[in-house]
């Protein structure tokens, strides 16, 4: 191999190497104990792996992994059952009573497109329905695969390793419920933009969460929503920020570490976790 090569090479390693030692795990103390916390990235594709090293830093020096719900719960019957109670109408109300035409010719199209009927989904929530388009998007795109909650969950049922979590899968229902609440056509609309442009926004979301950059992790994703969906926005994030908040302070206090795993944008921009640990004076330092 030519010196050029060599260097060339040697570069790209370190540079590899270098983005590989970043990623959106911190650690927050105060002063006598601590726990790690990491965003997460509930669906990712294969060439997503490996994640960056200090996921496994994080794991390994860590006796509890704390998830937003059980992970087990995700693919069970049971909630497959529940998702249907909490997203179809009960009243014989359809999506073409709570759209506006043009909103429903729009959705229409857009799932003619992916092979899909509108009539499959006519009994089926708007603010639901956005989840379920999206989860379709994803799988179509081939980015639908293990995240990290999954991941990790895994990993500590093969290790022995105690688990627990912040929420019910009845509190994740409720906040998906509020998406939206007499916002119908937006929620629609606002999905339908989303889905349209799915792979780059990922690509851009994916960017910025690797490398712990809960700025950019901002702009790209958390400012848009809070500008176009404030209500939705405090109830789905900064309402359920709030409520974590006491379990964290007493994991803290425990000694044992716990290793929380959560959505990236619960942990970005002034009303996320970390910045509430700030005010309530813990060390938040970024591993």
């Amino acid at each position: 191999m030519k010196y050029k090569q060599l260097l060339s090479v040697l570069f790209f390693y370190l540079i590899n190497q270098a983005v590989l030692a970043e990623g959106p795990v911190w650690k927050v103390s105060n002063g006598e104990s601590h726990l790690l916390i990491g965003g997460t990235i509930h669906m990712l594709s294969e060439n997503d792996y490996p994640l960056p090293s200090v996921f496994n830093q994080a794991y390994d020096n860590a006796e509890v992994l704390v998830f937003e719900i059980n992970p087990d719960l995700v693919s069970s019957a049971e909630v497959g059952e529940k998702f249907l109670e909490y997203a179809l109408y009960n009243d014989n109300r359809t999506l073409k009573d709570v759209l506006s035409p043009s909103t429903y010719k729009m959705l229409h199209l857009f799932l003619e497109k992916r092979g899909m009927s509108v009539k499959s989904f006519s009994s089926m929530k708007p603010s639901m329905l956005s989840i379920v388009l999206t989860v379709a998007e994803l799988q179509r795109l081939g980015l639908a695969g293990v995240g990290v909650d999954e991941f990790f969950n895994q990993r500590a049922k093969r290790d022995n390793k105690k688990r627990q979590s912040l929420e019910t899968i009845d509190d994740q229902f409720n906040a998906l419920l509020s998406l939206g609440i007499d916002k119908e056509d937006e929620v629609i609309l606002h999905a339908l933009d989303e889905l349209e442009n799915m792979a780059r926004e990922m690509q851009k979301i994916k960017q910025a969460w690797r490398k712990g950059d809960n700025n950019e992790l901002s702009e790209v994703a958390l400012l848009p929503w809070m500008d176009k969906f404030p209500q939705m926005y405090q109830f789905l994030l900064v309402q359920r920020n709030q409520r974590w908040l006491p379990q964290l302070e007493e994991f803290i206090r425990t000694p044992e570490i716990e290793y929380i795993l959560v959505g990236a944008l619960h942990l970005a921009g002034p009303d996320g976790v970390l910045e509430m640990l700030k005010a309530k004076g813990y060390s938040v330092k970024k591993l």
